[in-house]
């Protein structure tokens, strides 16, 4: 179960709580997730029962026109709908996948460890009001980071039993699934696999990944 902790008294909290709420390296913790919130930010790690660290799982396939109605008019009949949002993402240059992200409800530091369109990656990110997007450009801006990228994104998310779903149509990019699920890391190649799984069955063959750095490096380069 979450913990949130807010602005002075939440500080003072954690110095308090801080061998009970944050990982040890040493043990595992059986938490569902820990989360600290300053006034305007929250700092947002998951963790799994059972162990300290947790990896993001998904695969992902580019999709065509066909397949997408297809999918969205499936997932609508057969999952939970959890909304619409309408997202812009800058990727910044460096040794890291640093990002930042604005969406309808907040925008975030979003930093994904390992390399671009791995299956499965550590993920760390820090929310603020939305608002304060373009405060966080000029502060990454301004510490030597640059943009390379820039995502304009329409995501339609649902639940679909055990796996969260997204389906994307990114503006001159295209239209994409992705099977999400999260694991400890000693279980990421079988969940993984179990992702996989799920794609076939939808009738739809996984993109290499290959193809994705493909097509990312010439987006990139318009």
């Amino acid at each position: 179960m979450g913990r949130t902790l807010g602005g002075s008294e939440g500080l003072s909290a954690l110095s308090k709580e801080a061998l009970v709420t944050l990982p040890n390296p040493r043990r595992s913790i059986a938490r569902g997730s820990f989360l600290l919130s300053t006034e305007s930010a929250r700092v947002h790690q998951r963790y799994t029962k059972g162990v300290s660290q947790a990896v993001e799982c998904e695969v992902r396939s580019f999709l065509t026109d066909e397949q997408y109605q297809r999918l969205r008019d499936f997932f609508h009949r057969e999952a939970t709908f959890l909304g619409e949002d309408e997202q812009v993402t800058y990727y910044f240059n460096g040794e890291h996948d640093l990002r930042i992200q604005q969406n309808t409800q907040y925008a975030k530091i979003w930093l994904k460890k390992g390399a671009l369109h791995d299956e499965s990656r550590e993920e760390l990110e820090v929310r603020v009001p939305r608002e304060q997007f373009e405060i966080l450009h000029q502060l990454f801006v301004a510490l030597g980071y640059e943009v390379t990228i820039q995502w304009f994104r329409k995501r339609l998310s649902f639940q679909w039993n055990d796996i969260e779903v997204s389906l994307d149509d990114t503006k001159g990019y295209g239209r994409i699934l992705e099977l999400e699920k999260r694991t400890a890391l000693e279980d990421a190649e079988t969940t993984t696999a179990y992702l996989k799984s799920k794609l076939e069955q939808l009738g739809i063959p996984l993109t290499p990944k290959a193809e994705f750095d493909q097509r990312y490096a010439q987006y990139k380069e318009h």
